[in-house]
């Protein structure tokens, strides 16, 4: 590499971090405290075989306002797993429910992650992502929606995409 090239790049990299913010709002993530929350209302609404899988502090409702805790938790027996999840928000435990039973996945299925796609003027589209349990071949990816409509998170849509293994 060029001694110009070496010299000018500490200023090319200053200049970009000017320019494209890595983060809009910054999360302030998971917290001790918040961990503990989730663990002990795992164990208070699943029981003793429930598991925490998942826990995250994010903004499903307002954007910046991070006032919710999501949490993925498992139940089940030795062969098949159940995964159920809820949203602690304002001292309120709201379902994330596929069904009637009130898994946020189909039995079998194995979460994998969750996303938030923001939109204009309105609250942002939860997916929780498994991998489905149900198929052969290529690996399928179940997307489950959700949204907050006035004092809960209803479900507005699935979806299944292939990935090659």
């Amino acid at each position: 590499m060029h001694p110009r090239s070496i010299r000018a790049l500490p200023l090319v990299l200053a200049l970009l971090a000017v320019i494209i913010p890595a983060q809009v709002v910054p999360n302030r993530g998971l917290t001790a405290p918040d961990l503990e929350t989730a663990r002990s209302l795992v164990a208070t609404i699943g029981g003793p075989t429930a598991t925490l899988v998942y826990a995250n502090r994010f903004d499903p409702v307002t954007t910046g306002l991070f006032d919710s805790l999501l949490v993925v938790y498992t139940k089940g027996d030795a062969g098949v797993v159940d995964h159920y999840a809820f949203i602690d928000r304002l001292d309120q435990r709201l379902p994330l429910a596929l069904d009637s039973a009130g898994r946020v996945l189909p039995r079998g299925d194995t979460f994998l992650r969750v996303g938030l796609r923001r939109l204009d003027g309105a609250p942002p589209i939860l997916r929780v992502v498994g991998s489905s349990a149900a198929t052969t071949g290529p690996t399928a990816l179940r997307n489950v929606d959700y949204q907050f409509k006035g004092a809960e998170f209803v479900l507005i849509g699935q979806s299944t995409t292939f990935q090659s293994r």
